[in-house]
């Protein structure tokens, strides 16, 4: 078996599905497995090559019924003599088999099969409801990643969104870094330009190839996911809002995101900006996308805590932070022209309006942990006065 090149739970892989197989093989001792995944050729590739590799395989299709109801997740629902879980496929297959609450220790291997499933790369998995909202945390997580099956793969706007939050994630890290490390704009935001110029270097007559073979460098670090999550919960309450699917918008959010940091940050005036009300915005959230508000608040802080220290440190670098951010360097034009030309999926999300993005950004200040970027900018009211002229 060819291993190209392996990072504790991400390995990249030179022989596809049977390289697979045998990774497969080793983390379970050759034991049974449980496999999410699709209803399709793909699917049944998958399962051929793990019973090549001689697996006990028990197969389990995403369905939008597990998508929908989270306590078929669970682990009573898990069956006896398993010992690992296999998600291979898009998205659903990602989330289904980091999200299942496991009653044991298990090995958790994930086989990206199509763009959309560059979620794989952290260990959130995110889960939209009927009702409430459940964002969890995988532990014990593998990716196996190879090139070769994703260089014809579908989804293309989906993995343009992954990497662009990623992009919006190196973002917010330069940002911490910042504030809790001392750093220089020119330091801290070393990673965030040499990400923009990657991205700028796609090339639309080979973007799935291109894409395939830029994942490698950019998995992202455990401290980058723990750090922000801003645009997957925008991407979220957008798919909330509108009935659709969350992978669909993590490209607008991501772009929506990016162009607020570049444009505003460094013209925020936060003397003169009080925090607006807290409370308000929860409700407008509750109302707005029809869910409980609690899930999204396990670890938040109270919105104006350390307001007037962050308001002292920041005056001295938003200027040049917000050059460094400035549009022309992340090229986020040149992305943007490229999105647009990729080609649809018949099921795509339908697009937001100007007055949506305005309150999705708003509620997303208010719901992300921590202080990332969006909500520095969330705490100086900037958002307010558009949202009311709007």
């Amino acid at each position: 078996m060819e291993r190209i090149t392996e990072r504790n739970w991400f390995t990249v892989v030179g022989e596809g599905l049977a390289s697979f197989s045998k990774i497969v093989k080793e983390e379970s001792h050759g034991g049974k497995v449980l496999l999410f995944t699709e209803e399709s050729r793909r699917g049944e590739d998958v399962v051929a090559a793990l019973t090549l590799a001689g697996l006990p395989v028990l197969r389990r299709n995403v369905t939008s019924e597990i998508l929908e109801d989270y306590a078929l997740l669970s682990d009573r629902n898990l069956p006896e003599g398993i010992l690992a879980i296999v998600g291979a496929g898009g998205a659903a297959a990602m989330e289904c088999a980091k999200g299942i609450r496991l009653g044991r220790d298990l090995p958790r291997i994930l086989l990206p099969l199509d763009f959309s499933a560059l979620v794989a790369l952290d260990s959130r998995a995110f889960f939209g409801t009927k009702g409430d909202f459940l964002r969890l945390r995988s532990e014990g997580r593998r990716v196996v990643f190879s090139p070769d099956l994703l260089s014809n793969a579908d989804h293309i706007r989906e993995g343009l969104g992954v990497l662009l939050c990623r992009l919006a994630e190196s973002a917010d890290a330069s940002y911490e870094k910042l504030l809790k490390e001392g750093a220089t704009p020119a330091s801290s935001l070393r990673e965030i330009e040499k990400k923009a110029r990657e991205l700028a270097n796609l090339r639309e007559e080979a973007l799935p190839h291109d894409l395939a073979n830029l994942v490698p460098s950019w998995n992202c670090t455990e401290e980058q996911a723990e750090r922000s999550d801003c645009v997957h919960v925008f991407a979220l309450l957008a798919a909330k809002k509108t009935g659709g699917r969350y992978t669909d918008y993590l490209f607008p959010a991501a772009y929506t995101v990016l162009r607020l940091y570049a444009e505003y940050l460094g013209e925020t005036p936060l003397e003169h900006c009080p925090p607006p009300d807290r409370s308000r915005n929860i409700a407008l959230l509750e109302e707005t996308c029809r869910m409980n508000a609690t899930p999204l608040f396990f670890r938040a802080k109270e919105y104006a805590d350390g307001y007037a220290e962050r308001m002292r440190v920041t005056a001295e670098y938003r200027e040049d932070f917000s050059e460094k951010l400035s549009e022309e360097s992340l090229h986020l034009a040149a992305l943007a022209r490229l999105y647009r030309r990729t080609k649809k999926q018949e099921d795509e999300s339908r697009p937001l309006s100007a007055q949506e993005i305005l309150v999705l950004l708003s509620l997303t200040g208010e719901v992300v942990s921590g202080y990332p970027l969006l909500k520095h900018i969330k705490m100086t009211g900037l958002l307010e006065p558009l949202l009311l002229s709007s």
